[in-house]
């Protein structure tokens, strides 16, 4: 950061140089408030102008165009002459990340606001008072008024401008990039989209979400994941039982046997983009965390593990509908998907067959309401009179998913080793022609 915490001028040299990269990352970042005013910089803010006006003509945007339209306005010199456009490219570090730095302008720019409207508020107090109370109105309208003008928002967007992304991606038959598969059963997460995976005790949610964190993290993906219920020791130690397909108690009492596969998979492991935080927080909490770790090191996937250990005050079912509302928001304002673990109540175990339903979940309202998907664990093995076939697996029911079909089947498990994996006889792809219902339709039946 060059300077203070409320001025940025490497993230202002990214967010002006991105668009000549990526000429679709101006209008983002207009998109969630970026204009000439935020920059603290004037230079950068008349850049940006320029940017504009050309993108505006429907011409190509690069060194010549821009040095160009400097030029015909008369502020090539101001701005510093060619040699400053062509140190924008090398503050570019990639262009998909220009509404992270994009955010981080605004942040600062709604500190200098801030500041502002508070020595002005010094300043008055300084010549003298004669209503404290009208004071302290006026002081709190200017902050909350500062603090309005530069809050991050998408603003609405024409469809055509929201279709040129989709649209390239339309006949490749590749996943759209706002989709990651996470390596188990051929589920996937969706950016801006909160899923849900619940169950009752013991039914490996806990080790889903590990197995999740780790296949994405594997592939490069940076995963922030939220160990609310255990420690950072206890999740690492479950971690390389999973890593190095070797036993958890071996772990854990420091019996594993030299190995060099093992050390090898440990150099792996410990390079990997996954972070954990053992802190019990709140929602609120959540939110600053997740937009900071995004802000210094990226951000593809939050993991929240689990929601009824999240802090709050209020009633048991007003503070999860709350805190699940901000999850759900999270995912939207960040630009990922948000993946929530959710204990259901006991209603399940009293059922002969003990699989659980959407309305188990705790707060189910709320919650099935704000989720975009739902998936339901069940592991049989875990009671009386099991069959051998549904030993070392869990049932996962596609309850809930507004961006896929609802579907019941079996993935391996072995949780004395954390391993949660795809069944051979469940990788056949879906049959579209016999789709099953909505979830919408099967609750409305």
């Amino acid at each position: 950061m060059g300077g203070s915490n409320y001025i940025d001028l490497d993230a202002e040299l990214a967010v002006i140089g991105a668009p000549i990269i990526r000429p679709e990352s101006w209008q983002e970042c207009a998109a969630i408030g970026i204009a000439a005013d935020v920059f603290s910089s004037v230079k950068h803010g008349i850049v940006w102008e320029a940017e504009g006006r050309i993108l505006a003509a429907d011409l190509d945007l690069n060194i010549g165009t821009l040095a160009s339209e400097l030029q015909a306005t008369g502020k090539l010199e101001a701005v510093g002459g060619l040699f400053t456009l062509h140190e924008l490219i090398d503050k570019v570090i990639t262009s998909s990340a220009a509404d992270s730095h994009a955010i981080q302008v605004l942040n600062c720019a709604k500190m200098r606001a801030t500041l502002i409207a508070m020595r002005c508020a010094v300043n008055d107090a300084e010549q003298g008072l004669t209503d404290i109370d009208e004071w302290i109105t006026r002081v709190a309208a200017d902050v909350s008024k500062a603090i309005e003008r530069h809050t991050v928002g998408r603003g609405a967007v024409y469809v055509g401008d929201l279709s040129k992304p989709v649209v390239r991606e339309l006949y490749g038959g590749k996943n759209p990039q706002s989709c990651t598969e996470i390596g188990i059963g051929g589920l996937a997460l969706w950016n801006r989209i909160l899923t849900v995976v619940a169950g009752r005790p013991g039914m490996g949610k806990s080790a889903f979400c590990l197995n999740v964190a780790l296949n994405l993290a594997a592939k490069g993906k940076q995963v922030l994941y939220l160990s609310l219920e255990d420690s950072s020791e206890s999740q690492i130690r479950r971690a390389i039982a999973r890593q190095c397909d070797v036993p958890l108690w071996q772990v854990r009492h420091n019996q594993v046997a030299e190995h060099s596969k093992i050390s090898n998979e440990l150099t792996r492991f410990e390079a990997l983009p996954l972070a954990i935080c053992d802190e019990i927080m709140s929602a609120e909490k959540i939110d600053a965390l997740a937009a900071a770790h995004k802000l210094q090191h990226g951000l593809d996937l939050l993991i929240v593990d689990h929601l009824g250990y999240i802090m709050g005050a209020g009633k048991e079912y007003e503070l999860l509908s709350h805190s699940c509302r901000v999850m759900a928001a999270i995912a939207k304002q960040l630009d990922i998907p948000v993946l929530l673990a959710v204990q259901i109540n006991r209603e399940a175990a009293k059922r002969a067959d003990h699989q659980p339903t959407l309305s188990d979940l705790h707060g189910s309202g709320r919650i099935e309401q704000d989720a975009r998907a739902v998936w339901l664990l069940h592991r049989p093995e875990y009671y009386d009179g099991h069959k051998d076939n549904e030993k070392n697996c869990i049932e996962i029911n596609i309850a809930k998913d507004s961006h896929a079909e609802t579907r019941f089947f079996r993935v391996q498990c072995d949780l004395s080793k954390m391993r949660i994996a795809t069944l051979e006889n469940e990788t056949a792809p879906i049959d579209y022609q016999e789709q099953p219902k909505p979830w919408y339709e099967k609750e409305n039946n």
